[in-house]
């Protein structure tokens, strides 16, 4: 007996260790298990590269370099030129690597997530949920291709993990379906634009040109004891005559009281015209302008002092109506139908913390990546201690940022997150920043307010 085990551990071990490959698993674009390599052991996409065919996927199975800056590729093992490597001689190593895999390696712990439709659940391999590995291999359905999306929460050993539910598909909430008439007072035609192009160029941002995002605002408080004005959060101009912005920066907070909007801002330690040198000749911007305030519209389900920040949305109505220019122009609300996906990268602007002690006095820009909801969760349930046991992200949010150095911080709360289409040419207003954990950590995404789930309040609540 002791013989026989023997020799069938010795049979396992030699199979693994008979393909050179066995340590690079990967994911192939059909959702099949594959091994990352050289394209000569690789026969479909070395076939599909002499024939120009499926350009996409050629560039989807792409998974490295060797050590001579050759590409590898991830490859469906049983198409491997080499038998050694099929998926029927590895499944020793396929075993362990599904174990390994489960915890995230270093977790001893199952790893909770919070799935597209809000349920908890475990972070999973896809390769352990059946029901999402169903999905990927099978649809072609955008909508349920989205949930798939939305429901990864982490990927490691070139393997997707996802939030593994009971739910394929999202639930249909009633506010999802509801009709609203449009604003005629929202700009659609004027909107979104600046006079700049748009390049790849806040918390590690840069400085923005001068007549870049022309509808970003700046709120300014009066401490009513000391009479002394300061500036501490943001908003976007969407009309001529309102502002929108986080319900939290427009609650009253004795004893400072909101009492200017300022429009046209680049540099506010200059408050005279500004010119810049550029390649194009100089760049000049006419001076800000303090607008008054008439009135304040928190979102009806707004709650303050809740640490989720639901519904933290709101819309400021200026005292005049304010002409559009150059560096005064309104920002484009979003389509409620085309919502950025996780990975996508989106622009916030602002006058926030430029690092960790030295607030900016000339607006910034960064391009942070979209988060799945997924994915955003886990950073909950690994801070349990902050926030409150069960925290749920609401329909109402989104996640972005997570890399090193490049956030939304302090004095950012209510400025916009955004994006351009290059079908119009345009910016559309996708988030607004709400809250986040520190500013610019690794994995620590940023909590923004999901504009276009409030696109029937925003209609509803602007009047003439």
């Amino acid at each position: 007996m002791l013989i026989r085990v023997t020799l069938i551990l010795n049979f396992l071990l030699f199979s693994v260790k008979s393909c050179p490959f066995a340590d690079r698993s990967c994911t192939t674009p059909n959702w099949i298990k594959g091994l990352c390599v050289p394209l000569q052991y690789c026969p479909e996409i070395d076939n599909l590269i002499k024939h120009s065919d499926n350009q996409k996927f050629i560039e989807q199975s792409l998974c490295g370099k060797d050590n001579e800056e050759n590409a590898l590729y991830c490859c469906d093992k049983n198409k491997l030129s080499l038998k050694e490597c099929a998926e029927n001689r590895t499944s020793a190593l396929n075993q362990s690597t599904q174990l390994k895999l489960s915890g995230f390696s270093s977790q001893s712990q199952p790893i909770y997530c919070q799935t597209p439709n809000g349920d908890r659940a475990q972070c999973l391999s896809i390769f352990n949920c059946p029901s999402l590995l169903s999905i990927a291999k099978n649809t072609k359905n955008e909508t349920e291709r989205r949930f798939l999306r939305e429901s990864k929460c982490g990927y490691e050993a070139g393997t997707f993990f996802v939030c593994c539910g009971n739910d394929v598909a999202f639930m249909n909430f009633q506010e999802d379906a509801e009709i609203f008439e449009i604003n005629n007072l929202i700009p659609t035609e004027t909107c979104g634009q600046d006079s700049l192009t748009i390049d790849n160029r806040i918390f590690g941002g840069i400085d923005s040109d001068v007549n870049e995002f022309p509808w970003t605002a700046l709120l300014e408080y009066e401490n009513i004891q000391t009479g002394q004005k300061a500036f501490f959060c943001g908003g976007s101009l969407i009309s001529s005559q309102y502002v929108l912005t986080v319900a939290h920066c427009i609650i009253q907070r004795p004893p400072q009281k909101l009492v200017n909007v300022r429009l046209g801002e680049w540099n506010f330690n200059n408050q005279g015209n500004t010119c810049l040198q550029t390649s194009k000749g100089p760049s000049c911007m006419n001076a800000p302008i303090n607008v008054a305030i008439e009135s304040l519209h928190l979102h009806p389900f707004y709650q303050v002092g809740l640490s989720e920040k639901y519904h933290d949305i709101g819309l400021i109505r200026l005292k005049n109506s304010v002409q559009f220019t150059d560096n005064i122009k309104p920002v484009c609300l979003p389509n409620v139908n085309n919502s950025p996906l996780p990975g996508e990268r989106l622009t916030i602007s602002g006058w926030g913390l430029k690092n960790y002690n030295e607030r900016s006095n000339i607006k910034q820009k960064v391009n942070v990546p979209v988060i799945s909801i997924s994915q955003c969760s886990i950073m909950f349930e690994r801070n349990s201690r902050l926030f409150n046991l069960g925290f749920k992200l609401g329909r109402g949010q989104f996640c972005a940022g997570g890399e090193s150095g490049k956030d939304a911080c302090t004095g950012d709360s209510g400025s916009p997150l955004m994006r351009r289409l290059n079908s119009t040419g345009k910016w559309y207003i996708e988030g607004l920043v709400s809250f986040g954990i520190g500013c610019g950590a690794t994995d620590h995404y940023g909590v923004y307010t999901k504009v276009s789930k409030y696109t029937s309040w925003i209609h509803k609540t602007i009047k003439s």
